[in-house]
């Protein structure tokens, strides 16, 4: 699997965050950091809206199933967050690969279509708890977000006694700042709701909207399964050259380890 030219690098670091002290044991307590890591989890998403390459734009409708999960060449997803008392840090990286392929034949012709689309969309930002009550917690959060798009296309065209081949290859990468709230809320002892709101902004030609609702179960001390669906709304261009408006939406599942 080889990763697309740009690729951006997440990193999360440690800071000395204090904790306001209630009483000697809670104060050293609020000092520890904890740390949650999701490997590999899957967003199973599917994609609605235009993409414009050199001026022409064409229309996207993708379904999980049928389009993406068939034509997956490769993917690499993780969710890593830092927390010390009202501060945590988080980072996220999502990598995708696909490949699609069509072919259609005539009386005199046969034209095949190979498509090699790779996807970046990686994230690194903090949160601070502005309110928390023993069940809810509310978070303000801010951050970067980063996309990196790469599109590259081989139309083959088997004529009698010949064959035309041409090759299409467009692309781009772009920053946005992003800034929402994030909700978790105990619903018993082993299950937790987490929502999240975000709005991205670049520019007027780089706007984004992110939002997800997870339902989290915790089965150890260590470890907890969550489901839930999240919603991604992209609205990018760059003077005709590339461009995306659409949607990215679907369930979300995976593992958390915790420690």
């Amino acid at each position: 699997m080889r990763l697309t030219n740009g690729c951006f690098r997440v990193a999360v670091c440690t800071t000395a965050l204090l904790a306001l002290p209630q009483a000697a044991s809670a104060s050293e307590a609020g000092q520890e950091w904890e740390f949650a890591l999701s490997p590999l989890f899957l967003w199973a998403q599917s994609v609605n809206g235009d993409s414009t390459l050199r001026g022409n734009t064409s229309e996207l409708d993708l379904d999980f199933k049928d389009d993406i999960l068939t034509n997956l060449e490769g993917a690499l997803t993780f969710h890593v967050e830092a927390r010390r008392g009202k501060a945590t840090l988080f980072a996220q990286y999502m990598f995708s690969d696909l490949e699609p392929s069509a072919e259609a034949t005539g009386e005199l012709a046969q034209a095949n279509v190979d498509v090699d689309f790779e996807e970046l969309i990686s994230e690194v930002g903090a949160t601070w708890a502005i309110s928390e009550t023993q069940a809810t917690r509310w978070e303000f959060l801010g951050g970067a977000r980063y996309i990196d798009q790469e599109l590259k296309g081989t139309l083959t065209l088997t004529l009698p006694e010949q064959e035309r081949v041409t090759a299409v290859r467009g692309g781009d990468d772009w920053w946005h700042m992003f800034a929402g709230l994030r909700v978790a809320h105990s619903l018993s002892d082993r299950w937790t709701l987490r929502a999240r709101g975000d709005l991205g902004y670049g520019g007027t030609d780089n706007t984004a909207f992110n939002a997800s609702l997870m339902f989290d179960y915790r089965f150890s001390d260590w470890g907890a399964a969550f489901i839930g669906a999240r919603y991604l709304y992209l609205d990018y261009l760059n003077s005709d050259e590339f461009g995306f408006d659409g949607t990215k939406a679907g369930p979300a599942a995976g593992v958390t380890l915790r420690w």
